[in-house]
This record gives C-alpha cells, sequence and structure tokens, in this order.
C-alpha cells in the first residue's frame, strides 16, 4: 500500500518504505514477501529483490564477476553412488572446519597469514586428498564421454 509498504520519490520512482527495510520484527527480505509482490511467474522485480543493499555493498559486490571458470568443475559431471558416499564422510568435518576459520578471519579473530600452513596442513590430514581423488574420477569418467 502506497505510504506504508512504498512511495514514489521526487522523480515518480517507486522506493519501499521503512515498513519494508527497517523493520523492527523481521528481516528485509521477509517484509518484501510478505508486503509486496515478490515474484509472480513471469515477474520479477530486482528493485525490490536488491532494495537492502548499499551502493558500497553493489561496489564491493564487482569482485565476484571478475574470477573465471578455469578451477570450477563442470555442472554434468557425477560421481557414483559409491565415490559420493566416500567423498560425503570426509568432506562434511572438512567443510565444517573451513566454515569456522572462514567466518574467524572475516570477523578478524584470526589472522590468515598466521594460520595459513596450519589451516592447509590440518585440511590435508583430514582427507582432502581423498576427496579429490573422488572428484578426479568423476571428472575423468565425464572427460571420457
Amino acid at each position: 500500500m502506497e505510504g506504508e509498504t512504498f512511495y514514489y520519490d521526487d522523480n515518480g520512482d517507486p522506493k519501499l518504505g521503512d515498513l519494508i527495510l527497517h523493520n523492527e520484527i523481521m528481516p528485509t527480505m521477509l517484509a518484501i514477501t510478505k508486503y509486496t509482490t515478490f515474484n509472480l511467474v513471469g515477474v520479477e522485480d530486482t528493485y525490490r529483490m536488491y532494495a537492502e543493499y548499499t551502493p558500497e555493498q553493489w561496489e564491493s559486490g564487482e569482485i565476484w564477476s571478475m574470477g573465471d571458470s578455469d578451477y570450477t568443475i563442470p555442472q554434468k559431471v557425477s560421481m557414483t553412488t559409491e565415490e559420493s558416499a566416500v567423498f560425503a564422510s570426509v568432506y562434511s568435518d572438512i567443510a565444517t572446519y573451513v566454515g569456522e576459520h572462514t567466518l574467524s578471519v572475516i570477523l578478524g579473530q584470526e589472522d590468515i597469514n598466521e594460520i595459513w600452513d596450519d589451516y592447509v596442513a590440518n585440511i590435508e590430514n583430514m582427507g582432502i586428498d581423498v576427496c579429490l581423488e573422488q572428484e578426479q574420477s568423476a571428472y575423468d569418467r565425464y572427460l571420457a564421454n
């Protein structure tokens, strides 16, 4: 409703209101979903979808578009049931370890330069080579087809 969930700025462009952007009860995306027609079949309003991001956040996100896919596994590569089971049994602990240290580095609780050698050694000791073997086997099969 105009005046509650949105208003028009001086240029006549719709802008989300405080009920959406500064809701004290729910996060912005939940408020957008609750109070607006967020997405309908064939309709996507990217302004509303990303309205909570500041210009600085948009600018900092541009770094991700600078990457390439040289080190990604093609989507059609798939492991066998056995490979998947072996991979999952090892990678679960590695993913937890990586996640904990990633957050710790981002929050400034650890210096990546100081922990790097131990970090890599721990991942190797946890069996990352087993995971890589499963991925390599699936990739080799993909290339053979």
